[in-house]
């Protein structure tokens, strides 16, 4: 086999990411994405002067520094690549608490997987592991019974912790600083976010894990692991845990991290994808999302509005197909899909 170089071990400096503000243009078709969500914001609208910036730089680095811990890529020359390089662009997002407070800036880099070449459609299974809400209920009911205790657990940067099957080379990204000069690509030996089969191979990744420490997968649903003491749900990178004393998840969570897992426990399930679970006295629990409603509202553009206590127009909502074109600034798709997580959940 061909003999790789080391892998990297340098992050750009702050006046380094500055610097490369105007270099590597952008995809046009990620430039929708900052319409989509308030909380999603542009490299551009990141490294603006204001009280943000610091933050998104920060966590711009830890991203960087975390795959190359997890030795994501090796450096190669473009000479040496057969095939397409693959452009990769940022998604710098605000995470916040379900009652609308920022909890954490988090920067992902992700590469443009729709553009990889050699892949016929349906050579590359698709799937990303997300329990149903069905499930998430069921773990709940059955915590309360049990008496279990629960935890929260974030697996960082997931996919990169899954290794990659075939070739594949993207673009040095903003923000790292290149070892090897100008003409340099990355080889990726991990799966990176924007990969079609990235999810896929994640889930398996963890899935394999899991049931070689005793877990069985639900017949009903393969995101829920039950074990004699312990159950489990899995929402992509986002995992929640019941066990019957707090030892014996850190105990789980121990043993994740000795066989590679890179992964923070972030307390309680209290909060969980956004959604606050309140235990009340007589042992009902309380599901609020009083953070989306408001980002939904600020989508909108519909902070300054009259409230009105049912939730409809008037009149029948039908087509109008020789009505105006939409005008609004808002995304309609998102602020729909939006609706339908908070409606279903």
């Amino acid at each position: 086999p061909q003999q790789l170089p080391e892998p990297p071990t340098a992050a750009c400096s702050d006046a380094e990411i500055e610097q490369m503000l105007s270099s590597s243009p952008t995809p046009a078709a990620f430039k929708a994405r900052a319409t989509k969500d308030p909380d999603v914001v542009t490299w551009e609208e990141a490294m603006r002067d204001g009280p943000e910036k610091e933050y998104w730089i920060q966590a711009i680095r830890e991203e960087i520094e975390s795959l190359i811990s997890q030795g994501t890529w090796v450096e190669v020359k473009k000479s040496e690549v057969e095939g397409n390089i693959l452009r990769g662009t940022w998604v710098l997002r605000r995470k916040r608490t379900p009652d609308g407070r920022i909890k954490k800036y988090k920067a992902r880099y992700c590469c443009r997987g729709d553009l990889e070449t050699g892949v016929k459609t349906g050579e590359v299974e698709t799937y990303s592991p997300v329990c149903s809400w069905s499930s998430i209920r069921i773990f709940l009911v059955l915590s309360i019974i049990f008496g279990f205790v629960t935890k929260s657990v974030d697996f960082s940067n997931a996919f990169v912790q899954a290794v990659l099957k075939r070739p594949v080379h993207i673009e040095i990204p903003r923000g790292y600083k290149s070892t090897m000069g100008a003409d340099t690509c990355l080889r990726l030996l991990k799966s990176l976010y924007g990969l079609a089969d990235a999810p896929k191979m994640w889930g398996d990744h963890l899935r394999e894990t899991l049931l070689d420490m005793g877990f069985v997968a639900s017949i009903f649903d393969p995101c829920l692991f039950l074990r004699d003491d312990m159950m489990i749900v899995l929402y992509v990178d986002d995992c929640g845990i019941a066990a019957r004393t707090e030892k014996e998840i850190d105990d789980f969570v121990a043993e994740l991290k000795r066989r590679g897992f890179s992964l923070t426990v972030e307390g309680s399930f209290t909060e969980f994808l956004g959604i606050k679970l309140t235990k009340h006295p007589d042992g009902s629990i309380e599901m609020t999302q009083e953070g989306l409603i408001d980002k939904i509202v600020a989508a909108a553009g519909l902070e300054d509005c009259k409230p009105n206590s049912l939730p409809t127009a008037s009149k029948p909502l039908g087509a109008d197909p020789e009505g105006e074109p939409m005008d609004e600034s808002w995304n309609y798709r998102s602020i729909v899909g939006m609706l339908l997580y908070l409606s279903t959940n």
